[in-house]
């Protein structure tokens, strides 16, 4: 076998082998993956670190206050959202 980028199997067995180098390769990143998602969970954790990992967070807008509910909701006024025909 030439090499990972040498797609022209002409045995089972050359596939075989590539598959079976492949599936080593994986099983030795899921540790460094696993350690890669904790740490950076455990840095969402810290907030001045939170918006530098999360664009979700970065654009997340101000949370709706409940006593101004009433204010969008109340159905004397027009609404854009919704069109009665």
């Amino acid at each position: 076998m030439t090499g990972p980028d040498d797609k022209n199997f002409s045995t089972g067995e050359e596939l075989f082998n590539y598959a079976n180098y492949l599936g080593q390769l994986v099983l030795k990143s899921l540790p460094w993956l696993g350690i890669m998602v904790l740490i950076v969970q455990l840095l969402l954790h810290i907030d001045s670190v939170r918006p530098f990992l999360s664009s979700v967070y970065r654009m997340e807008g101000v949370p709706v206050d409940t006593r101004n509910v009433k204010d969008w909701m109340d159905e004397k006024k027009p609404s854009f959202l919704h069109h009665s025909s």
